[in-house]
């Protein structure tokens, strides 16, 4: 048997892709997006092992001191990106991440996992 928990948590922000095709060229004007962030981790025991709302204060310290400025300072930074930014940047606090997934406005996203 596998366990983990997921903490979710959401911020906005903006981003814009230079590059991208005709067919949805206003991806590349500066544009504002509620980002939805999902970040499992393992655990192995059945009683807090990871407390919900430490554990989302964890990572929404690392969102708002790390990943957010990186994005503010690089806005072609797409939900990849930040992801495995995240990911690594939770890794190295030594949290037992499994994935982490952000989305765009709930509809679109990409997950990194371990």
């Amino acid at each position: 048997m596998t366990k983990a928990i997921f903490i979710r948590t959401s911020f906005a922000s903006f981003n814009q892709w230079p590059e991208a095709p005709p067919q949805v060229a206003f991806l590349r004007n500066l544009h504002r997006h509620k980002f939805n962030v999902e970040v499992r981790f393992s655990v192995t025991e059945d009683d807090r092992q990871l407390e919900f709302f430490m554990t989302q204060a964890a990572v929404n310290k690392v969102l708002f001191e790390k990943v957010i400025p990186a994005l503010e300072k690089k806005r072609t930074m797409s939900c990849e990106m930040l992801a495995g930014l995240l990911f690594s940047l939770l890794e190295g606090l030594r949290l037992p991440v499994i994935s982490v997934s952000i989305d765009e406005d709930g509809e679109n996203g990409a997950i990194v996992s371990a």
